[in-house]
């Protein structure tokens, strides 16, 4: 599928495992211990991680502690290795108060609708949170040279001819 999403209390996988699909962690309260190609993190609240597909990754709650995240697995476009080129950050810092906060919030609560309207609108939520990892990773934006423009409008072609179909 496109993507999956929750927002969750309880959570432990201390195996290293990679995933098919890309990954958003967004820690709300608390904190664990993400370890995402070999280098380990204590996420606190308000670390948003992000796990590019392939990636060798494990997770865990800290012992005696309670964490709360909000979590994404999602796709763009088939075998798009968009996120490889743009060379973002594991791990960025989200201030209080920030505009991902209600995102994460609507998205989940849109996530298992299945009018038409609301996938449209998780569809669009999903980029609207793409775009804000971007600007919080990169602030002076991502260049893409223009072998990788040509390939991006190549994947909004296919997007467009095939918008009435679920595209996975």
């Amino acid at each position: 599928g496109f993507f999956s999403a929750s927002k969750t209390t309880i959570w432990k996988h201390p195996a290293i495992h990679s995933f098919v699909q890309n990954k958003f962690y967004f820690i709300t309260k608390g904190s664990c211990i993400i370890t995402i190609d070999g280098t380990t993190y204590t996420a606190n609240a308000g670390e948003w991680f992000f796990i590019p597909s392939g990636t060798p990754h494990s997770y865990e709650k800290k012992e005696n502690t309670s964490f709360e995240k909000y979590w994404m697995h999602f796709d763009f476009f088939p075998n798009s290795d968009l996120f490889h080129l743009t060379e973002l950050p594991f791990m960025v810092k989200v201030p209080q108060n920030h505009a991902v906060y209600p995102l994460f919030e609507r998205f989940s609560k849109l996530i298992h609708s299945q009018g038409f309207a609301e996938r449209l609108t998780v569809k669009s939520i999903l980029f609207e949170l793409v775009a804000e990892y971007i600007k919080l990773a990169k602030p002076d934006g991502i260049s893409i040279n223009k072998t990788n423009d040509e390939r991006l409008d190549k994947i909004f072609r296919y997007i467009d001819k095939n918008i009435n179909r679920n595209i996975t």
